[in-house]
């Protein structure tokens, strides 16, 4: 017999086993059925993309620099800054916001791999930047750019026409 459970004991573990079993076995659950019913399971997207691709560069950038084969540069800051000018523009497309941040990024990343080599210095990339902000700014504005979608409410068109019909 065993000594660490008693029969009784024993003996209410498999009732409730069994109401589990119960319970589990009369709610019907398709395997088929997606999580997410917009999308097909285990579909590739350009979202699913993103991450494992940053990953690869950021090991081989780094396994460069250990090996000694590329110059010493913070891959992970690098890269990061890299990340944040592409994923903006692969998430919500190009628009008025994107067409400012990705840039911006992209190229502060490739600022950043100068000045780590040595072939830039700090004094001339912070100005580089401040003039590289203006000129993204002033190409958002043009009107070719389309404006983000979060930006436009569901409502807008009908609050403009309203305000049209009563003259103000």
């Amino acid at each position: 017999m065993d000594t660490m459970n008693p029969p009784s004991t024993v003996k209410a573990d498999v009732t409730r086993l069994k109401t589990v079993s119960l319970l589990l076995s009369s709610t019907p659950i398709a395997p088929h059925q997606p999580i997410m019913p917009d999308r097909p399971p285990f579909t590739a997207d350009k979202r699913t993309l993103l991450l494992p691709l940053v990953l690869i560069v950021v090991g081989v950038g780094w396994l460069l620099s250990s090996l000694g084969l590329a110059p010493d540069i913070n891959w992970i800051w690098t890269l990061g800054l890299a990340a944040a000018g592409l994923l903006p523009m692969v998430m919500h497309g190009i628009d008025k916001v994107t067409v400012a941040i990705g840039p911006f990024f992209l190229i502060a990343s490739l600022l950043s791999v100068l000045r780590q080599s040595g072939r830039l210095h700090v004094d001339h990339e912070m100005p580089m930047l401040v003039i590289l902000a203006g000129v993204l700014l002033l190409v958002a504005r043009s009107s070719m750019i389309p404006v983000p979608q979060w930006t436009v409410s569901a409502t807008a068109p009908e609050s403009r026409s309203a305000t049209a019909a009563n003259g103000e």
